[in-house]
């Protein structure tokens, strides 16, 4: 899966910026945060969790804004609430306590195998309701992030048979 994000990557890539390594960081960090999320439904429920995970971040975030004097008036507030709720509720949100029960019910590394497939449904839905034609490099990278997502699923083990002796 990695060589097939780097064919997609690498033609446009000219150095690392600091957002780059800040998302290689919080990436390592994501397994983490799943594992301990499985266990932390198996006691409360996904929307106690995220309620507490929600006030959790909004008093780190004020804390934040205050100490570096981030004052947003209350009227760019009020024309941006419509989106701040759809974004908040109902793409985050409910995408977040699907993702919760989702690793509730199976493992963690299927869950993300499912979830990273995303990227090929962008790819096909772009191409057919945006008309935006894929190119060479992205039908490319398609090949070994779908080997990649089989990989992942797969429920089976690869050891391998004992050999007979004859």
């Amino acid at each position: 899966m990695i060589f097939g994000a780097s064919i997609v990557l690498l033609p446009n890539f000219s150095h690392f910026l600091v957002g780059d390594i800040l998302i290689v960081i919080a990436t390592i960090f994501a397994p983490f945060g799943n594992f301990y999320q499985k266990r932390a439904r198996k006691r409360v429920s996904s929307e106690t969790m995220m309620f507490i995970r929600n006030a959790i971040v909004a008093g780190v975030t004020f804390v934040v804004a205050a100490t570096l004097d981030l004052n947003a008036s209350l009227t760019f507030v009020r024309g941006s609430f419509i989106f701040l709720a759809v974004n908040g509720i109902l793409l985050f949100g409910i995408s977040k306590i699907l993702w919760v029960e989702s690793i509730h019910r199976i493992s963690v590394t299927k869950a993300s195998a499912l979830g990273s497939i995303y990227p090929v449904f962008a790819l096909i839905f772009a191409w057919i309701f945006l008309k935006d034609t894929p190119t060479v490099w992205q039908l490319t990278a398609f090949v070994p992030l779908f080997i990649g997502v089989l990989l992942l699923s797969y429920k089976g083990s690869f050891k391998e048979a004992p050999l007979e002796v004859a």
